[in-house]
C-alpha cells in the first residue's frame, strides 16, 4: 500500500512540503501543520545521541488506541516514500525502529526500508543522517508561501480551542487539578496534540494557565476584600 502511495496524498501540505527550501523545512512544515491532514499523529525530527544523526520520530497521538502495527508501519511506509521523492528513488535511512514484533520476514523490511530494522522499539521512527536533512530543494517561494498561509488560516480556524481551554482552567484552578493530561482528556485529545492545537493558536498551556492566575487575582484584589495572605 505505501508502494502506491506519496506526498500526494497529504494534499496542501505536500505541496508545502515539495516547496520547501531543504529537507529538513520539508519536517518543520510537516511537524508544525501535521494537524491540518489528521490531529492524530506527530510526525518530528529530534536529535540523535549519535555525532552526524537525528531521528524522524513518528506516533499516534489517541489516548488507549487499539493494536495498530499495520498503521504504523503504512505510516513509516509513506514518509519513506516521501523521503525517496525529496533525495532519490534509492534513499535509504540509517536504520528503522518499530514498537512491535515484525509481522513478516525481517528480510522484507530490510528490501522495503532499505536499512536494518529494529523491532519492540520505545520510539517509532528512522534515523537519518543530519546532512542529508540540508540537503536543498527545487523551492517554490510563492507557491510555498501561498500553502502555507493557507494551512496556517485553517489551523488557527479550529473552533475555540483556546477560549475552551481557558474556561476549563479557570474552573478547575483553584482545585489543584489544572494539568494538560486532564484536559486533554476532556476533549479527548493526547496532550501533545491538544499542545499542538494551542500552538497552532499562538498560545501554549503554560500561558493559558498563568493568564487565568493573573486575571483570578487581579478580580479578587480589586472586587473583592480578601485578605492577601488568604490570595496567596
Amino acid at each position: 500500500m505505501a508502494l502506491r502511495q506519496g506526498i500526494e496524498i497529504l494534499g496542501p501540505l505536500g505541496v508545502a512540503a515539495r516547496t520547501a527550501a531543504t529537507v529538513g523545512d520539508t519536517f518543520t512544515i510537516v511537524e508544525t501543520f501535521l494537524g491540518a491532514y489528521s490531529p492524530a499523529i506527530s510526525a518530528r525530527i529530534t536529535p540523535s545521541a549519535s555525532a552526524g544523526q537525528s531521528f524522524y520520530a513518528f506516533e499516534i497521538l489517541i489516548e488507549r488506541p487499539p493494536p495498530h502495527p499495520q498503521t504504523t508501519e503504512l505510516s513509516l511506509g509513506v514518509s519513506l516514500q516521501v523521503l525517496r521523492f525529496q533525495l532519490g528513488s534509492q534513499y535509504a535511512p540509517l536504520s528503522v525502529h518499530l514498537p512491535h514484533q515484525p509481522l513478516t520476514d525481517t528480510a522484507d523490511y530490510l528490501t522495503y526500508f532499505g536499512c536494518r530494522p529494529y523491532f519492540n522499539q520505545p520510539t517509532t521512527g528512522f534515523t537519518l543522517r543530519t546532512a542529508d536533512l540540508m540537503r536543498p530543494l527545487n523551492q517554490d517561494a510563492l507557491a510555498h508561501q501561498a500553502v502555507v498561509q493557507y494551512l496556517a488560516s485553517i489551523t488557527t480556524r479550529q473552533p475555540g480551542m483556546t477560549q475552551s481551554v481557558r474556561t476549563m482552567v479557570r474552573q478547575l484552578l483553584p482545585t489543584g487539578t489544572a494539568s494538560l493530561e486532564l484536559i486533554a482528556a476532556q476533549f479527548d485529545l493526547h496532550p501533545r496534540a491538544l499542545h499542538r492545537r494551542l500552538t497552532a493558536e499562538k498560545t501554549t498551556f503554560g500561558e493559558l494557565i498563568d493568564g487565568v492566575r493573573r486575571e483570578t487575582a487581579e478580580h479578587y484584589l480589586r472586587d473583592t476584600d480578601i485578605s492577601l495572605s488568604h490570595l496567596t
